[in-house]
């Protein structure tokens, strides 16, 4: 293939993603209640929502974090930043017409309310911890992770508080415990998953580069199972002592606190290829879902994980990111490297379907956000029940994406009556 032929077909490419941008804002009015984009200076591959929210009689504030990756030509930082959104997001009146719709989008605006030094190492993902939103957690392309305290009554740039330091590569793991404040998992290219406790005995440690004196401290545990990267480590949302995480090696394991020395449960070759992200049910104590570069992801029973309960179909590429909806029963969120994220409904898997609705694709798929023009690298949703149906998402193009799916798909859902999901209607 000649230069110029292999050029012209990169340019096609181009314009097919401007084009589907193009005709997603079209038809924004029709799939969406509130949708905003913001472009940032540097790219991130995390974000996530924070639980508070400032009301005023307009408007409501609220707030994410996000983490920078400018490849070391800037200086690094966990930014957190604020939004003011319109307050018919949060009262659930009517959204009126097109027109004030787009004065209000038009008041939406993200800033940056205060930034933490990362010392210029990029951030691959933060998280806060559950019990204390302010205090914030990061991971690092070294792999080490860092521990930051947003204190409200401070302004200006901050920097970390600590230093959790043991990985040898990459980290991308990064999970606080629902249950024992200051409990922390990460993972990273080492092939490691490490337990942390915060309030641990801590030993100071000088950085040089800066003159900043921090607290550093050791893992309480170091666990070595996987057999490659480990990609992604999670606290169960039911039993206090079980995680689980996901590898290069296409395994799932799940262990218990009380007994690392090894797995409790694992199932190995659970996709035919990598599995890059593991999201537990916030409602269904047995289950689970993975995330892989084969594009599908698997939903899992606790009980019996050489058994898959079913793959969705959606994705054309790796999956990214997954996380269920805190709000509302079988709900999960998936982003993937084809620039989309999916809203999927587990309690429509194996409904019949028309010819027409089959083409548009399986009767989980309950939507796709089709707003980014590169690969999705994280999304969130609200954790604010008052916000039930508002997500975020980024892309490595460095842009934002706030949006809430429009109430004719979310009403239905609302009004009914949600029992708990039966694991044996998946199989």
């Amino acid at each position: 293939m000649s230069e110029n032929s292999a050029n012209g077909e990169e340019q096609n490419e181009v314009l097919s993603v401007e084009q589907e941008y193009e005709l997603w804002k079209k038809n924004c009015h029709f799939m969406y209640d509130f949708v905003y984009e913001s472009h940032i200076n540097w790219p991130s591959l995390s974000i996530q929502w924070l639980p508070d929210l400032q009301l005023s009689n307009d408007a409501v504030n609220a707030n994410l974090i996000l983490g920078t990756n400018t490849s070391g030509a800037d200086t690094e930082n966990v930014k957190l930043m604020s939004t003011n959104l319109p307050y018919y997001l949060m009262n659930n009146e009517d959204t009126g017409d097109a027109t004030d719709k787009s004065n209000i989008k038009t008041a939406t605006k993200i800033k940056i309310k205060k930034k933490f030094k990362h010392f210029n190492t990029e951030v691959n993902r933060t998280r806060y911890m559950p019990q204390n939103q302010n205090i914030i957690a990061s991971i690092s392309g070294e792999g080490t992770a860092y521990v930051f305290y947003n204190d409200v009554n401070k302004k200006g740039n901050r920097s970390p508080i600590l230093s959790l330091k043991h990985h040898k590569d990459n980290g991308f793991g990064l999970d606080w415990s629902p249950f024992v404040e200051g409990q922390l998992l990460t993972a990273a290219d080492d092939k490691e998953i490490c337990l942390w406790d915060i309030n641990y005995k801590a030993v100071q440690t000088k950085f040089d580069e800066s003159e900043i004196k921090m607290d550093s401290i050791k893992p309480l545990h170091v666990v070595s199972s996987h057999k490659d990267i480990v990609n992604d480590v999670k606290w169960h949302k039911f039993d206090q002592n079980l995680f689980g995480s996901v590898s290069d090696d296409k395994s799932l394991m799940i262990f218990d606190t009380r007994d690392l020395s090894k797995p409790a449960m694992v199932k190995e070759n659970i996709h035919s290829d990598s599995v890059n992200s593991l999201a537990f049910s916030t409602f269904s104590r047995n289950l689970l879902a993975t995330g892989s570069s084969d594009s599908s992801i698997g939903l899992f029973d606790l009980r019996n994980l050489n058994l898959r309960l079913h793959s969705m179909m959606g994705h054309s590429e790796s999956i990214t990111s997954l996380e269920w909806s805190p709000h509302t029963d079988g709900f999960l969120a998936s982003g993937s490297e084809d620039r989309r994220v999916i809203i999927w409904d587990i309690s429509k898997i194996g409904e019949e379907q028309s010819q027409d609705d089959a083409d548009d694709g399986a009767p989980e798929l309950f939507m796709m956000h089709a707003g980014h023009t590169s690969m999705v690298t994280d999304l969130s949703w609200h954790p604010n029940e008052k916000m039930k149906w508002l997500l975020s998402s980024v892309s490595d193009n460095n842009v934002i994406q706030l949006w809430k799916p429009t109430k004719n798909l979310t009403d239905p859902v609302d009004g009914w009556d949600n029992n708990d999901v039966e694991l044996k209607d998946l199989e």
